[in-house]
């Protein structure tokens, strides 16, 4: 019996030991990223061309009050030039309002904008 009990215990351990072996244990490559090849990394990644945002903007003025205003963005690349279209979920007196920007790659050619 006691035999029995202590192949049991081993094959336990050595299960264990095969599937959490590579757990602690990070490639050396990802060990050897500075600070600087992860942000390119990041920068370089595929964003997607399709894009949608809630925000909330927060307007100060000079005595310090504050007036909140929530937003919904969609975004758009194409091809080199992108379009996005915010709209105004609050306060209830900018609620519905859209603002249109066609924004061209092109140096010297002015964004095109409608609110």
């Amino acid at each position: 019996m006691k035999f029995n009990k202590l192949v049991s215990n081993i094959i336990s351990i050595s299960i264990f030991a095969t599937l959490f072996s590579g757990v602690f244990v990070l490639p050396k490559k990802v060990l050897a990223l500075t600070g600087r090849e992860i942000m390119e990394k990041v920068n370089a990644r595929e964003t997607g061309d399709r894009s949608i945002t809630e925000m909330e903007m927060i307007l100060i003025d000079k005595k310090g009050n504050k007036r909140v205003r929530k937003l919904k963005t969609f975004g758009l690349e194409k091809g080199k030039d992108s379009l996005s279209l915010m709209f105004f979920l609050s306060p209830a007196d900018v609620r519905n309002t859209g603002f249109l920007t066609y924004d061209y790659d092109e140096s010297g050619k002015d964004d095109d904008q409608w609110l």
